[in-house]
């Protein structure tokens, strides 16, 4: 063939005849092309492999410990052991204690079962210094399928393993500083608005796996109204983004709550991004509600200490109008004869008088300033007492009505608290139904027993009174229920000062009573006080009009009043009744008369709250002179003035004013007759 170089083997050797004579010479020419182009082939692969920076390493598995029979330059270069090192030894001998167990097991089972395998396993080179080797293992098979040979590759992983542990541990450091910082804290990118970051804080807020996360954007976050003005804002700020303030975000469950979120540009693996921290301000926004709310409880306390207050000083001077007024026409009504034509005219008058103290009674009870007299009490009396008046506070558009029992027992309680309760509930079931409903006020008696007593634990058995209290108004829910006793909890807004049912509760409690309501949306409301009966006893009845004689005496009393009226009254009744009276209009002038008086003084009888000398320290200093006087407070205040004045902590007699000359003289005697 033209143009192709052959190769030939010559052989040549001598011809000899018959005896043996040289006589030429033979030559034989055999063509060695394929095999030359062969060894050739042959000696170029072995300097390849001997080239090639991989360790490359044949072993056979046929014989015991599957020897290594052959390894190339680039073993040594990569663990310094000589190729002649390597051969007749296994491959464990690169091995030390810290090789993981795990990628050796896979080798084994690769070997065992004729399988390749690869693995990233920890060896150790010649002088002693570990490397990591991606070793790859090759089953070698003859044409029947028979295995052969393992080829082995080594490749020296060293650097990139490190490269990769640094990465990790950069990552990790970035993870720790991220999962460091209290906030949720997000990164997105700012041409897809994905996130590609979120710190555990986030994750814990928000509801959603990181990987959720990461399939999100910005806007999946956001309530949907809220995303025009997102878009908008990062619409204006192609270039570069800095911002600060507050956004509503959404929780996996749906909740949104507010945030503050504070945006800055940031460059990540060369794309523009966006770190951004969103502070939850749940917790502000409630300090916030509480502080804001706390001040709206101060304000109405402040608001409901200035009515007291006024209360107390109308109630002072009412009631001494109300003592002179009452008291004379008493004892007008008691001089007339029974068919003395003016005698309707005056009764009328001190009925009015009665019922305008028992206006006075309300206010104070209202204005939870009332003097605390707890007595026996028939409810069914103390409603129909008060009956007229509720009408007028529920309106025409409400229908009142008012059942009782016909036989009510007796309860012990103040009646002036019994009315505040009973004014609280009515007034709150007026302002359960704006647009009018009915109103039923019901008093009956009741047994509570062990079963009901479980299921409430504050309520004791045995026989109650109950007053209860129905509308047909907007109802409450069962949340709503649960806090209406709590103090300032109110369901009329800035109306409310939270304080009518904590008061009723703590009424009901303290006079050993226990308070139940039943409620429902749409459907009204029941408020049910149970107060205890009072054993075997019956509460004092008839009318004030009703004339006895005036209890009588003949001790000597000091007077001391600074409203000239009621000193006048209570003068004259008094002598009437056969006292002898020493009277003062103020502390100095007593203790003038009772330093010219020779006489034994049986009794102080002196007005709590008068200017220059109050009643506590007029009586301190009579005491000092007469050691052996009984002292009767008389006051038109209420119970914290008094209290201030320490009259009530000293635990003597005091008479609220206004007072009769049948209720002065009994309380007289009373005083005077007690050892």
């Amino acid at each position: 063939m033209a143009g192709v170089v052959r190769t030939f083997l010559a052989t040549k050797g001598p011809y000899r005849d018959e005896n043996g004579e040289v006589v030429g010479v033979i030559g034989i020419s055999r063509d060695i092309t394929d095999r030359k182009q062969a060894e050739e082939t042959l000696r170029l692969r072995n300097r390849a492999i001997q080239a090639v920076s991989q360790g490359i390493l044949i072993t056979d598995p046929n014989q015991p410990d599957n020897p290594i029979i052959f390894a190339n330059s680039g073993c040594e270069r990569i663990t310094g052991y000589t190729a002649a090192e390597y051969i007749g030894r296994n491959c464990r001998f690169l091995q030390g204690k810290d090789t993981d167990p795990a990628a050796v097991a896979r080798m084994r089972e690769a070997i065992k079962t004729g399988q390749p395998c690869q693995v990233e396993i920890l060896n150790y080179r010649k002088n002693g210094r570990p490397f990591w080797n991606e070793l790859s293992i090759t089953p070698v098979l003859d044409p029947t399928g028979r295995l052969t040979h393992f080829v082995g590759v080594q490749t020296d992983v060293t650097e990139r393993k490190e490269a990769e542990d640094a990465l990790r541990a950069g990552e990790e450091r970035y993870r720790r500083l991220l999962d460091s910082i209290p906030d949720p804290l997000f990164v997105y990118d700012r041409e897809t608005l994905r996130y590609l970051a979120a710190n555990n804080a986030a994750v814990a807020s928000y509801g959603y796996s990181r990987e959720e996360l990461y399939e999100m954007t910005i806007a999946d976050i956001r309530p949907p109204e809220d995303v025009s003005r997102l878009l908008a804002i990062l619409d204006q700020s192609p270039g570069g983004l800095e911002f600060r303030g507050e956004w509503r975000h959404r929780r996996k469950d749906g909740s949104v709550f507010d945030v503050e979120i504070t945006a800055h540009d940031i460059e990540l693996d060369g794309r523009p991004a966006c770190i951004v921290t969103a502070r939850d301000l749940t917790d502000r926004k409630r300090a916030e509600e509480e502080l804001r709310a706390s001040e709206e409880r101060f304000r109405q306390s402040q608001k409901m200490e200035a009515v007291g207050r006024l209360a107390g000083g109308v109630a002072h001077d009412f009631n001494n109008l109300l003592t002179i007024i009452n008291g004379y026409g008493e004892l007008v009504l008691g001089g007339l004869q029974p068919n003395d034509p003016n005698r309707e005219l005056i009764r009328e008058m001190v009925t009015a008088g009665e019922r305008a103290a028992g206006l006075t009674r309300q206010l104070l009870a209202f204005s939870r300033k009332s003097i605390i007299e707890p007595k026996l009490l028939d409810l069914k009396v103390v409603v129909t007492d008060v009956e007229r008046m509720l009408r007028r506070v529920v309106g025409e558009d409400i229908q009142l009505a008012v059942a009782a029992d016909p036989e009510i027992g007796t309860v012990r309680a103040d009646q002036g608290h019994v009315e505040q309760v009973l004014l609280n509930l009515v007034v709150n079931a007026r302002d359960a139904m704006p647009t009018g409903g009915k109103l039923t006020i019901e008093v009956r008696n009741v047994e509570l027993d062990e079963t009901y007593t479980r299921d409430h634990p504050d309520a004791r058995p045995g026989p109650y009174v109950v007053l209860a209290v129905a509308d047909t108004g907007c109802g409450m829910d069962a949340a709503t229920v649960s806090r209406i006793f709590e103090p300032f909890f109110s369901t009329k807004g800035e109306h409310g000062t939270g304080l009518g049912l904590a008061t009723v509760h703590g009424i009901v409690k303290q006079s050993g009573g226990h308070v139940a309501v039943y409620s429902e949306l749409g459907r009204g409301t029941t408020f049910k006080v149970y107060l205890p009966q009072a054993e075997n006893l019956t509460p004092a009845r008839g009318s004030r009009l009703t004339r006895s004689p005036l209890a009588r005496g003949g001790e000597t009393i000091l007077l001391v009043e600074d409203e000239d009226g009621v000193r006048a009254l209570t003068r004259h009744v008094l002598r009437n009744c056969g006292y002898t009276v020493l009277e003062a209009q103020e502390g100095a002038e007593a203790l003038r008369l009772i330093s010219e008086h020779l006489g034994r003084i049986d009794l102080l009888v002196t007005d709590v709250v008068m200017p220059r000398m109050g009643g506590r320290e007029v009586a301190q200093r009579v005491t000092e002179l007469h050691p052996g006087v009984k002292v009767l407070f008389l006051s038109g205040y209420t119970d914290d003035a008094i209290v201030r004045h320490g009259i009530l902590e000293a635990e003597v007699s005091f008479l609220q004013k206004p007072f009769t000359p049948a209720s002065l003289a009994a309380k007289i005697r009373e005083v005077l007759d007690a050892q």
